[in-house]
């Protein structure tokens, strides 16, 4: 509702919605609640519902949050389950982004992380799915740990002429391929401004 206020607040009539994780649960309710306002729409490392293996990711996060002295620790496990092994084996990656993620300040309250989680286990689309009337565009990255391709694969299914494609990376492929992504986006939303 939020992000559908947004679109009406600026004064658009018909936007594109590009969505990538928890944002493309985001983006596949509001190309269902209001299907006139979505001019095309780009799901990214996206699925229709969570399964045991997200419960299971969602379970061990709340866990660790709860232990400041386990930060580096989530740190590290967030890392490895976002970004790709190739990404991740560059010199110095892995290392400076633990540092840069512990020594951050931590800006999601535990609430705010109890919402995350609450939204991601309840969303489901599965059976609603073929309502979706925009051109759609379905990424997934070629080694996603979060969200396989697989499972990727299947929200595409079933939306109506949606294209699918994988592109190099883990679940943060949009990071790891960013140019390509962008590219592959910006084709696809270009054939879709009318």
């Amino acid at each position: 509702a939020d992000t559908l206020g947004l679109i009406r607040r600026v004064g658009f009539e018909r936007a594109h919605v590009v969505g990538a994780s928890m944002g493309g649960y985001i983006a596949q309710e509001l190309a269902l609640m209001e299907p006139e306002r979505i001019g095309a729409l780009v799901l990214a490392g996206t699925v229709a519902h969570s399964d045991a293996w997200l419960d299971n990711v969602w379970t061990m996060t709340q866990q660790l949050a709860a232990r400041e002295e386990l930060r580096e620790t989530r740190v590290r496990l967030s890392l490895l389950l976002n970004f790709s092994p190739d990404f991740l084996s560059r010199p110095g990656t892995l290392d400076g982004l633990v540092h840069y993620g512990v020594d951050k300040p931590n800006h999601q309250t535990p609430e705010g992380l109890q919402g995350h989680i609450v939204a991601c286990r309840s969303h489901d689309t599965r059976l609603r799915l073929s309502k979706i009337a925009a051109p759609t565009l379905v990424l997934a990255g070629e080694q996603d740990m979060l969200m396989p391709l697989d499972r990727v694969r299947r929200l595409a299914e079933q939306i109506p002429g949606a294209i699918f494609q994988t592109l190099p990376g883990g679940h943060s492929f949009t990071t790891e391929s960013s140019d390509m992504f962008n590219r592959v986006v910006s084709e696809f939303l270009a054939q879709h401004n009318d």
